[in-house]
């Protein structure tokens, strides 16, 4: 019995990939309503009834439109919020192009709303003002990540559920096309499941050249199902792996669960040159807040925190209230030999390239 809505995965006999995911929801606004409020706001109007829809690869949408799925309709192809402002996709429907990538993207657009779809990925590219709003991603092709952001500013997740072939949710600077930092993205009340890669994965890409910043990231309220991912320098639930002559700072992951790791770790926090993807080392990490952080499973692999040189440091990490399978990690423990480093007790290597940690009870 379920007393509010939830998102879940339901397993047999303890299987991962036969699983039955089960969403639920509140009752969602119906056509006729989104009809009138569209009609309100002197917006185009578009429905699609439950069927199944492939006469078209991609719809794009223009500003000032309102889409509404209801559920049971299936569109195949891509809904592409391009170059415009003022637009929301509302119901219950499904979007899923054959090729397995971008039921939906925005890119270089404002003031966008998209609540309730089931689709595969939906980057966010050049854009300002946008909310996902109980968004499921569900992918399986070669990197397939989830919900990634690209250069843009004031975007917000609310109750999204990701299963995805690479990274679930992403913040990187310059990328695919789109110039310039990132600004204020927040991921709350959501669900994610990495069957490769990270849940959350921060700071790889910009543009070396412009010095881009990434700063003012919350994630909050967060449950991390899995991460099974065999490479050593792509593990970590909460990464940030800063490169590119970016700048990472003020970034809160607060409140999170962790209910297991298959292959990887519980975070990686690093400045480095990771020369297949980047053009320079990261310029640093700064104040970063790991508040409720609360891990249950079998023992993960070591996190890390590394910087790179002296003048390219990480700076002030605080850990409040970490819990390792319900053993608190902090300053002063009961237990923890007077000689050890707080992070030893939480399998966390630090190397001297870090200024200011703090592990507060």
């Amino acid at each position: 019995m379920l007393f509010q809505p939830e998102n879940l995965s339901i397993e047999f006999d303890g299987d991962l990939t036969n699983n039955l995911l089960l969403f639920t929801s509140k009752p969602v606004q119906s056509s006729a309503e989104a009809r009138k409020e569209a009609r309100q706001q002197g917006r185009d109007f578009i429905y699609y009834p439950p069927g199944y829809y492939d006469q078209a690869d991609t719809l794009y949408l223009k500003s000032n439109t309102t889409l509404y799925l209801a559920g049971g309709s299936y569109f195949k192809g891509t809904f592409a919020i391009d170059d415009a402002e003022n637009v929301s996709i509302l119901g219950r429907g499904i979007a899923r192009p054959p090729r397995g990538y971008e039921g939906c993207h925005v890119y270089r657009s404002k003031n966008v709303l998209i609540d309730g779809l089931i689709l595969n990925t939906c980057p966010v590219g050049g854009s300002d003002g946008v909310m996902l709003h109980n968004v499921k991603s569900i992918s399986h092709p070669a990197w397939g990540d989830g919900l990634n952001v690209f250069a843009s500013s004031n975007v917000t997740y609310d109750r999204v559920f990701c299963r995805n072939s690479d990274d679930c949710t992403t913040a990187y600077a310059t990328r695919k096309g789109f110039s310039g930092s990132v600004n204020n993205v927040c991921m709350k009340n959501s669900t994610l499941w990495a069957d490769v890669a990270h849940p959350i994965f921060i700071g790889i890409h910009g543009d070396a050249r412009q010095m881009d910043s990434i700063v003012n990231l919350r994630y909050e309220n967060i449950d991390i199902l899995c991460q099974a991912e065999p490479q050593l320098d792509y593990q970590g639930c909460l990464a940030i792996n800063c490169g590119d002559n970016n700048l990472v700072r003020k970034v809160i992951f607060d409140n999170i669960r962790i209910e297991g790791v298959l292959q990887g770790s519980i975070l990686q926090v690093k400045v480095g040159y990771n020369q297949k993807y980047c053009a320079a080392p990261g310029r640093g990490v700064e104040n970063i807040l790991f508040r409720g952080i609360r891990y249950y499973g079998p023992e993960p692999n070591m996190s890390l925190i590394l910087g790179y040189n002296e003048q390219r440091l990480i700076k002030n990490i605080t850990f409040e209230g970490l819990k390792i399978n319900g053993r608190a990690i902090y300053d002063n423990m009961p237990g923890k030999p007077g000689w050890y480093k707080t992070a030893d007790m939480g399998k966390i290597y630090v190397n001297d390239l870090v200024e200011n940690l703090k592990f507060i009870k």
